[in-house]
């Protein structure tokens, strides 16, 4: 078995391996609210979702359970930049919940704790 030229050997010779990737991470330069929060947290089912836009964007908001099943969904439309606070109201649910604000920008995730 050969590889390249410099190799003469029985057995493997692997050229050009590279095993790790580049880090991955959040660029806190894209995000796309300044301050996404859920309160009361953990909440009865009822509570409200603050989040600031740096620009004016579609809003739409998902409530999916661990398994990833929607729970709820609501698209705001187009919002100007600014400061909001939605009112939400869940069905009589229990347990641990993944919010996730999407604009045109991004998707920003807040974990949600409801119980009954």
């Amino acid at each position: 078995m050969f590889s390249d030229n410099s190799v003469t050997a029985w057995g493997w010779a692997i050229d050009d391996l590279y095993i790790q990737q580049k880090p991955t991470g959040i660029d806190e330069s894209k995000k796309i609210s300044a301050s996404l929060q859920t309160f009361p947290n953990p909440s009865n089912g009822k509570f409200a979702v603050s989040y600031v836009l740096t620009q004016s964007t579609p809003v739409e908001i998902g409530i999916y359970n661990l398994s990833g099943g929607s729970v709820y969904n609501k698209t705001w439309g187009e919002r100007n930049a600014g400061e909001y606070i939605e009112e939400i109201s869940l069905a009589p649910v229990n347990g641990i919940y993944l919010l996730k604000l999407k604009t045109k920008q991004g998707l920003e995730v807040k974990k949600l704790m409801v119980a009954n």
